[in-house]
C-alpha cells in the first residue's frame, strides 16, 4: 500500500512541468494540470467498481498484481509522453488502475474481525498519509534533477511492491466465499444503489462524501490562502502542511482502534468529524499566525473518520462483497474530489472577476466545516446500531 501510494503521488509537483514542456496549444498550464487530474479522478470513479467488484469473484491478489502493473504501465507512458495528448491518454490509464488500492482494503476486512477493522483500517490510512507526504517530497526533488525521473521513479517503486506481492502476499478470499462477476451490477448507477440497499450503508456513505470533499481541495487551497491572506512563504506553507501530515500520520495509527474500543466506532467518528469541522471553521475566520496553527492541530483529527466509517461500512457488507464496497467507496471519493475541485476553481474565477479574493479564500474553509458539522450529525443518529448494539442490526445489514 505504501510502496503504491509514493508512486501515484510522487509525479505530482511535477506534472505541471511537464505539462508546460509538452503544451504546444498555448492553453494555460494551470488548467491542463486540473483537466488531466480530472481525468485521473472520472476514469477512477467508472471503473473501481468494476475493478473491485471484480476482485470478489477472481480474488484480491490477482487484481492487485494487475493493478500494480497498470500503475507501472500508466507511469511509463507518462514517463515518454511526447506531447499534451499521449500524457492525457496516460491519465486515462491511471484512472482505470488507481482505485485498485481498494483491493487492499477489501484483504484486510476478508482477515480482521469487525472489532479489530477500525484500528487495522487507521494503519492503512496512516500508511496512505506517509505515502502522500513523501511522495511529492521525493518527486519535488527528482524533479529537480529531471523533469519526467519522478515518473521513472513511480515504476521503480511499484516494481518493488509487485515483487513483494508475489512473494508475501497470499490470497484472502477463498473459492468458496467468492461471488459471481456480474458486470451489470458495478456500474456507477449501481454505486448508488449498493448503498441504497440498507440503510445505514446509505447514510455512512453520504457521511463519507461529505468528508472526502474537505480532504480534496486542500493540496492546492493551503497555499493560496496563506500566501494572499496571510503572506507566508512557500517554505512556511510547507512547514505548515508537514507538520499536518506528521499530526495525520500519528492520529490514524494510534486513534481508531484505541477510540472505537472505549467508545464505539460511531461515536469516534462523530467526536473526530466534530474536532475536524471547528479545525476548518479556526483556520478559516483565523486573524492570527497562532489560530492557525490551532487550526493545523485540529483540522487533521477528521481523518480519523476515515478509518472508522470505512469499518462501519465493512461491518454492514457479507465478505463476498468487500471488494464491491471498497470499489463504491473510490468511486465516490473520486466524485467528490471532482465536484471539491470544480467547486473550487468556480469560486476562484468569480472571485478574480469580481476582486474579492482574499475574502474568497477563507469561504471553502468555512464551507467545509459546516459539512463537517452535518457529517457528525449524521454518524451520530446511528450510534444506536454500532455502539449501543455492539453490531448492526440483521435486518439493516446487506450482507
Amino acid at each position: 500500500m505504501l510502496l503504491d501510494v509514493i508512486s501515484t503521488a510522487i509525479a505530482n509537483p511535477t506534472l505541471p512541468r511537464l505539462v508546460r514542456e509538452l503544451d504546444r496549444h498555448g492553453v494555460s498550464v494551470a488548467v491542463s494540470a486540473i483537466i488531466l487530474f480530472l481525468i485521473v479522478d472520472f476514469v477512477q470513479f467508472l471503473f473501481s467498481p468494476v475493478i473491485l467488484g471484480a476482485s470478489d469473484a477472481i480474488g484480491r491478489r490477482a487484481i492487485i498484481i494487475f493493478g500494480i502493473v497498470g500503475l507501472i504501465t500508466s507511469n511509463l507512458l507518462r514517463a515518454m509522453s511526447a506531447d499534451i495528448l499521449q500524457l492525457a491518454a496516460a491519465s486515462v490509464v491511471l484512472g482505470i488502475f488507481s482505485g485498485v488500492f481498494g483491493a487492499a482494503m477489501a484483504a484486510v476486512a476478508d482477515y480482521t474481525p469487525p472489532p479489530m477493522r477500525a484500528a487495522r483500517f487507521g494503519l492503512m490510512s496512516s500508511a496512505v498519509s506517509v505515502g502522500y507526504t513523501v511522495g511529492p517530497m521525493l518527486g519535488g526533488v527528482l524533479g529537480d534533477i529531471n523533469v519526467r525521473a519522478p515518473f521513472y521513479a513511480a515504476c521503480i517503486f511499484s516494481l518493488s511492491n509487485l515483487v513483494l506481492v508475489f512473494l508475501i502476499f497470499r490470497e484472502t478470499l477463498p473459492g468458496p466465499s467468492r461471488k459471481k462477476f456480474e458486470l451489470h451490477r458495478v456500474t456507477p448507477i449501481d454505486t448508488v444503489r449498493f448503498y441504497n440497499q440498507s440503510f445505514n450503508l446509505r447514510r455512512l456513505a453520504i457521511a463519507y462524501a461529505g468528508l472526502q470533499s474537505t480532504m480534496a481541495f486542500l493540496p492546492v487551497l493551503i497555499p493560496i490562502y496563506f500566501l494572499q491572506a496571510f503572506g507566508w512563504s512557500a517554505g512556511k506553507v510547507g512547514l505548515y502542511i508537514a507538520v499536518m501530515s506528521i499530526i495525520s500520520v500519528i492520529i490514524q495509527a494510534m486513534l481508531p482502534g484505541l477510540l472505537t474500543a472505549r467508545l464505539g466506532p460511531a461515536l469516534t467518528s462523530a467526536l473526530s468529524l466534530a474536532v475536524g469541522a471547528l479545525g476548518f471553521c479556526v483556520i478559516g475566520l483565523s486573524s492570527s499566525e497562532t489560530m492557525l496553527w490551532v487550526g493545523a492541530v485540529l483540522m487533521p483529527v477528521r481523518n480519523v473518520a476515515t478509518p472508522t466509517i470505512t469499518a462501519m461500512m465493512s461491518e454492514g457488507v457479507s465478505k463476498e462483497k468487500q471488494g464491491l464496497l471498497q470499489g463504491s467507496n473510490s468511486s465516490l471519493f473520486s466524485i467528490s474530489r471532482m465536484t471539491s475541485q470544480i467547486g473550487l476553481a468556480v469560486l476562484y474565477a468569480f472571485s478574480d472577476a469580481t476582486g474579492a479574493t482574499k475574502q474568497a479564500v477563507s469561504v471553502p474553509f468555512l464551507l467545509a466545516g459546516v459539512l463537517l458539522f452535518a457529517c457528525t450529525a449524521i454518524v451520530w443518529s446511528l450510534r444506536r446500531s454500532y455502539d449501543l448494539a455492539g453490531d448492526i442490526p440483521q435486518s439493516r445489514s446487506s450482507g
